[in-house]
């Protein structure tokens, strides 16, 4: 586990293995500046999901494939399912 930084100061809060990156938002609307972070280090390439766990109702997915999930889900998915 880690996070990334980028010299631009680009943040991810959380990077779980090769595969998983989280952000974390107190928000209950995620637009696109919370999403810059997240899509930059998605233009490397090296990495295979992508989620902001945030305030919103209802989860959802954007255009490029960025997960919103709310955070009650995510704790349900990470405790019952461990599918995230």
């Amino acid at each position: 586990m880690g996070y990334w930084r980028t010299t631009q100061l680009h943040e991810v809060d959380l990077i779980i293995g090769d595969e998983h990156t989280i952000e974390f938002k107190f928000t209950k609307n995620i637009t696109e500046k919370y999403l810059k972070n997240l899509r930059a280090l998605k233009d490397e390439k090296t990495l295979r999901t992508f989620s902001v766990v945030c305030n919103e109702k209802v989860a959802r997915k954007t255009a490029d494939g960025i997960r919103i999930i709310p955070w009650r889900t995510f704790l349900e998915q990470l405790w019952t399912e461990r599918n995230f």
